[in-house]
């Protein structure tokens, strides 16, 4: 899960600098960083701020800058579909999926976030066909 981690925040980096956005590493991993030289062994996620004009640039472009909309269709008990999908509109709290999803089927929404790392892992068995 760490090394997912890692990989979305070299991502989340590399659209700050293309952008010269500023960013700082707090809470556990700034801690993990410098007592550990990269996570606390127990972390489970990554802690960054950024002065408020910077966040609001940066939510302005991360779908361009990082790409389309997934979600993830649960299979079983222990396997998910990362599926794109084509979004409609939004009242702030449910958004409407206009094509990817099948009637009938369960779109991951609690815990998503664990699901869309663990989507960017090796780890995932690959008797679950997902797909990347």
């Amino acid at each position: 899960l760490q090394m997912v981690q890692l990989n979305i925040l070299k991502d989340f980096i590399d659209v700050c600098n293309k952008l010269n956005l500023k960013w700082y590493l707090i809470c556990g991993s700034a801690l993990g960083a410098v007592k550990y030289g990269g996570f606390i062994p127990w972390d489970d996620d990554i802690d960054v701020i950024m002065p408020r004009g910077h966040y609001e640039k940066f939510l302005e472009v991360a779908q361009k800058e990082l790409g389309s909309k997934y979600v993830f269709v649960r299979l079983d008990e222990e396997c998910y579909d990362k599926r794109r999908v084509e979004t409609g509109e939004s009242d702030g709290n449910r958004v409407e999926i206009l094509s990817g999803v099948k009637a009938g089927e369960e779109v991951v929404t609690e815990g998503a976030m664990f699901v869309r790392l663990a989507a960017n892992s090796s780890e995932i068995p690959s008797a679950c066909n997902h797909q990347h």
